[in-house]
């Protein structure tokens, strides 16, 4: 809305100018008289227009988390794009980052549906999808690329705050390249069915539960009940990993619970993901893109209400994706 409204301030203030200039003109036939008002009250509004922006806006303004994601998105591409290529893109944005002429059909394109995608992508060049617009606006599943070998993973991006956009997407961006591939998948069970199968280090405080089911944990009240720790980053090799996590909860009415995905830097945090859960069947799943080494990542339950909940069929799964040339 503020981005809207924001365009018409020039034309107010064309007709404040005009409609104080013919105030002025009824009010005070001298026009001597006018001059002298004008020689005051001109600096003066002025004066008083700047002290009361500085006082509303923090100056200069700092770029907001989506638009610095977008920027280093586009950063990104830049490096991928080869002369002689078109880019292809959801996010109109991307171009005007990029440094693209945006009216060039030989350098940029924006498109709207997976077949415009299908009829104008050619071998070599660059797609970038955004959960945002690709999802909504350009009407481009992204199930629908990953699926199709046509279109190669070059790299993928995750915002350092995660968040889901209109139509419950995660929020993430995508870089294809017209190329044929092979992607496939290995599986690491780390916890199946309330299992634990294979965890670098973990924590739960848990206490007996009413049923004897081993699937079934009954977790006490803390703030952090649940943590798996040192989970194993992407290979070199890999285009992303995939942690899945899901079960059924049993969480208490009032009570906020939520589960978050974190990586950390030397002590410092690179990325930050939560999601609530409620009562009932849960899934939590983020995709993970190659990342420094030495980075510490962490899932974990947040207990902000404090108070005990259970998890049933709780599992957590590492799909570790990688393509090869068709």
């Amino acid at each position: 809305v503020v981005r809207v409204l924001v365009t018409s301030i020039p034309l107010f203030g064309l007709f404040t100018v005009f409609t104080l200039g013919r105030g002025a003109q009824l009010l005070l036939p001298s026009m001597k008289l006018r001059g002298v008002i004008a020689v005051i009250a001109l600096p003066a509004v002025f004066a008083w227009a700047m002290a009361d922006l500085l006082g509303h806006v923090q100056l200069p303004i700092r770029p907001e988390m989506n638009q610095r994601f977008l920027d280093s998105a586009a950063f990104g591409v830049k490096r991928h794009h080869r002369p002689g290529t078109r880019v292809l893109s959801s996010h109109p944005y991307v171009a005007f980052r990029m440094e693209l002429d945006a009216f060039d059909a030989e350098l940029y394109k924006p498109v709207f549906g997976m077949g415009e995608v299908e009829r104008l992508l050619r071998p070599g060049d660059l797609l970038v999808w955004d959960a945002q617009m690709g999802s909504n606006e350009s009407g481009i599943p992204l199930d629908r690329l990953l699926n199709d070998g046509r279109f190669a993973v070059v790299e993928t991006y995750e915002p350092p705050e995660g968040c889901r956009v209109l139509g419950g997407h995660i929020y993430e961006i995508f870089l294809f390249e017209r190329r044929d591939v092979v992607r496939e998948f290995t599986t690491d069970t780390v916890i199946w069915n309330g299992r634990v199968r294979s965890v670098p280090q973990m924590r739960v405080d848990t206490v007996p539960c009413t049923a004897t089911e081993p699937a079934r944990w009954c977790v006490k009240e803390g703030e952090f009940p649940v943590e798996i720790r040192q989970l194993p980053l992407p290979e070199e090799t890999a285009i992303y990993d995939e942690w899945i996590v899901s079960g059924q909860a049993t969480v208490e009415e009032g009570s906020r619970l939520t589960i978050v995905f974190s990586q950390l830097m030397n002590g410092h945090g690179v990325r930050y993901d939560q999601e609530d859960v409620v009562s009932g069947a849960f899934v939590f799943d983020r995709r993970v893109p190659p990342v420094a080494p030495g980075t510490e990542q962490v899932i974990y339950f947040w207990n902000l209400g404090k108070q005990p909940f259970s998890l049933e069929g709780f599992s957590v799964v590492r799909k570790r994706w990688t393509q090869r040339p068709a």
